[in-house]
């Protein structure tokens, strides 16, 4: 076998494939360096969180920021998703637009029917409203664990504010900013190119571009009647917690607010967290107000002025200990916490349904049973969705992806025998019992996959233990492999951490002092090939000792097909 330094490894990586590394112990007249690498037995289940599906129902990955208790306390808190509902690819159905509560924003297009939606895996689109992370010196405990960058808990609406004819996003994030997310793509192809700047898409709601609130969560309703979109917020500055107008002076593609043209119209009254959505309830042609909050009601507040002027506005709003218009759901007036809320129609009955989400993640549809002007619903059902992912994994110890610009859809996962019935081991190697693999979906990403992953399909998977050898002498190593479906040019390397920085992977926390760099291919095929190598790393770096520490890493390339490896030993050849 040959030894070559590798002369490029790119550090733009797209992963497309199925990995599997099977792993025992083997026994050898000289000790196994990499017999560590063969214990994956062990690793516990846990639930499998990608894709946005878990038990057949829509749910998004949890997020946390601070947020006030019962008692008063500020404390991590578990927020819920916001959902908004539009037609984004011109099919005629209403799809889904999530912002789970960590920042990420997933698209769930609609494949159904008019009256039967139909769901599977969302995709993550091209969208962050985060603020950049501060060196570490410069930030304090509160912004380590809880700053702008990380769980931003987006409130989010689609909407064309421009009258182009397809929809764009406007949301809030927890920092109190406002942003207006434009769909440059077209009606059904849709494309949110977001700026290296956020300035450049950040709406100010205060002179000056003073920040007022957090938790903003915005909705886009022409109060004025003048075809000028203005802005209704709800937020979560805690003993506020209001819901306000503000006056567009602007236009709807720059828009223009201040707190000169502020009304505040609905009090908190203890109400936290308010996401508020323009509806009109009783059917009597004046725009209502609706809302999740913190604990978990929806709330309604009618508009009870003599006309539609927003001067003579007025929302009913009873002070406690009366309680707002609670919204009963088949008997129960809750449910969940840190309520969300958004009107829609996703079973064509010409009513205005609930999409509903909480704290448990869950994104929940409430159909309306009644009538125009009187709602009824049933308790709220969890929106189903198929997910391609395994429903469980077994999260490996001491392996990684190294790099991958396709997550979340990649999953590293062991499995076992005794889990999987499909498992097989070579047959010369009956004993191997486990395996590690890397999932991924084929990508059926229509929409914003070559607006978020770049062409190149380089994939490097990273067995993170140190090894050590000696340098000057030989090592028998050896492995099972296959290969399935569109892989090409899998191979294999030892490496010190300095010669990787050299080929252009930054690895945090340091780097050794040794340029070593041992690389060869592989010539499996569809079934099990023993790979056998003859390792040596000729020497150490001048001036330290003669033991090279390095790690082991498989590459390749292709997208759709599976890798196989078992089986690894590693020992000194004996003289």
């Amino acid at each position: 076998m040959l030894y070559k330094q590798m002369a490029h490894l790119s550090a733009r990586l797209f992963l497309a494939g199925t990995l599997w590394i099977g792993l025992s112990s083997v026994v050898s007249a000289a000790p196994n360096l990499m017999d560590d690498a063969n214990g994956m037995d062990d690793t516990p289940l846990v639930d499998n969180p990608w894709g946005g599906v878990v038990d057949g129902t829509i749910t998004m990955p949890p997020g946390v920021q601070l947020g006030v208790n019962e008692d008063g306390n500020v404390v991590p808190t578990v927020f819920s998703p916001s959902v908004a509902v539009g037609d984004l690819n011109g099919d005629g159905l209403p799809d889904l637009v999530i912002a789970d509560a960590s920042g990420y924003f997933w698209y769930f297009p609609n494949s159904g029917s008019s009256t039967q939606p139909k769901f599977t895996t969302g995709e993550i689109m091209p969208i962050w409203i985060g603020d950049p992370v501060l060196p570490a010196d410069d930030r304090s405990l509160f912004s380590q664990n809880y700053d702008a960058m990380q769980n931003t808990v987006p409130r989010i609406q689609l909407i064309d504010y421009t009258g182009e004819k397809r929809l764009s996003i406007v949301a809030g994030n927890y920092a109190g900013k406002l942003f207006y997310i434009h769909n440059v793509g077209s009606n059904i192809e849709p494309n949110f190119s977001m700026p290296t700047d956020l300035s450049a898409i950040t709406a100010n709601t205060y002179s000056e571009g003073r920040l007022w609130c957090n938790f903003l969560s915005p909705f886009l309703y022409d109060f004025t009647g003048n075809g000028h979109l203005d802005l209704l917020v709800g937020e979560g500055t805690y003993a506020s917690n209001s819901i306000y107008r503000l006056i567009n002076k602007g236009n709807n593609g720059s828009p223009v607010f201040s707190e000169n043209f502020t009304t505040k119209i609905i009090k908190g009254y203890g109400r936290e967290h308010l996401n508020p959505q323009i509806v009109d309830w009783n059917n009597d042609g004046k725009p209502d107000i609706i809302t999740g909050e913190r604990q978990g009601f929806v709330d309604v507040f009618l508009n009870d002025s003599p006309d539609n002027l927003p001067e003579h506005m007025h929302f009913v709003d009873p002070p406690p200990p009366a309680p707002p218009n609670h919204v009963n759901f088949g008997g129960s007036d809750q449910v969940g916490l840190l309520t969300t809320v958004t009107v829609a129609d996703l079973t064509n009955n010409k009513l205005p349904n609930l999409v509903i989400s909480n704290s448990d993640d869950k994104v929940m549809y409430a159909k309306n049973k009644g009538k125009l002007g009187a709602p009824a619903f049933d308790a709220p059902v969890p929106i189903q969705a198929v997910n391609p992912y395994p429903k469980v994994f077994s999260p490996p110890e001491n392996w990684r992806i190294l790099k991958s610009f396709s997550m979340p859809y990649v999953l590293l996962t062991s499995t076992k025998a005794q889990d999987d019935p499909t498992f097989k081991a070579p047959d010369d190697a009956p004993t191997i019992r486990s395996a590690l693999k890397i999932y991924t979906v084929e990508h059926t990403h229509k929409y914003f996959h070559n607006e978020v992953y770049p062409a190149e399909d380089t994939h490097i998977i990273n067995y993170t233990e140190e090894t050590q050898l000696d340098a000057g002498t030989h090592y028998d190593f050896s492995f099972w492999a296959k290969t399935d479906g569109n892989i090409n040019n899998p191979r294999f390397f030892f490496a010190g951490r300095e010669n990787l920085e050299k080929q252009g992977i930054h690895i945090p926390g340091g780097t050794w002092y040794r340029d070593n760099f041992v690389e060869d291919n592989m010539d499996s095929g569809s079934s099990w090939v023993q790979e056998k190598a003859d390792i040596y790393i000729e020497k150490a770096v001048e001036g330290k000792n003669d033991t090279a520490p390095v790690q082991f890493y498989i590459a390749f390339n292709g997208n759709g097909g599976s890798l196989t490896v078992a089986g690894f030993t590693l020992t000194k050849r004996e003289r």
